[in-house]
């Protein structure tokens, strides 16, 4: 039986799978992050690697087409965000976030208010 015989179902399933897979690995790369920050300790680096990731320039021109990687870029900015000391960085970062969204992309929404909650655990 071919993927013409199931229909349209198939074609659902495979994205479906896809997109679970995809997600498992963006969770997996951010506790990758997370993890890394904490063992290598430095404010310093971190602030200079949140700053690449927070660019709302960049943010504006490589994401804005893509909502999917956006919305793990969020993600990651708000790991960074958690594991920073520095009320500024916070700040700064939390502004990209509420600057850059697209409020009308039910996934940048959502990711939008879990990277706030991760900044809201901030020390």
């Amino acid at each position: 039986m071919g993927p013409e015989a199931l229909g349209g179902s198939y074609v659902e399933g495979t994205i479906h799978s896809r997109y679970v897979q995809c997600i498992s690995e963006q969770s997996w790369i951010a506790q990758f992050l997370s993890r890394s920050l904490e063992q290598v300790d430095d404010e310093e680096w971190l602030m200079e690697v949140g700053n690449i990731m927070g660019d709302k320039d960049v943010v504006v021109s490589r994401y804005s087409a893509f909502p999917e990687e956006k919305s793990f870029l969020y993600k990651c900015m708000g790991v960074m965000m958690r594991k920073s000391n520095h009320k500024q960085f916070v700040q700064k970062h939390l502004d990209v976030l509420f600057s850059t969204v697209k409020h009308t992309i039910q996934v940048e929404r959502e990711v939008c208010v879990s990277a706030f909650c991760c900044a809201e655990s901030w020390p």
